[in-house]
């Protein structure tokens, strides 16, 4: 547990759930393709939610045959 996600630990275990579920698939930011770049405002709880579904809505609304690339910087 992450002592700066107490506040969504708090509550519930569907947001708790919800909001790792969604930083596994996006990951920290998402660079759409016409160039903008999604990301969290802050470290808010709001804001990551709110970036993080941005972020899965514009995935549902690419063509189903487009690719994503992840990338992991160390």
């Amino acid at each position: 547990l992450n002592p700066y996600e107490l506040s969504v630990y708090q509550a519930g275990e569907a947001t708790y759930v919800g909001l790792h579920w969604r930083t596994a698939l996006i990951g920290d930011a998402l660079i759409t393709t016409d160039g903008r770049l999604l990301i969290a405002t802050s470290d808010s709880v709001a804001d990551r939610f709110r970036f993080l579904n941005e972020a899965c809505s514009y995935l549902r609304s690419l063509r189903p045959t487009a690719r994503l690339c992840a990338v992991a910087i160390g």
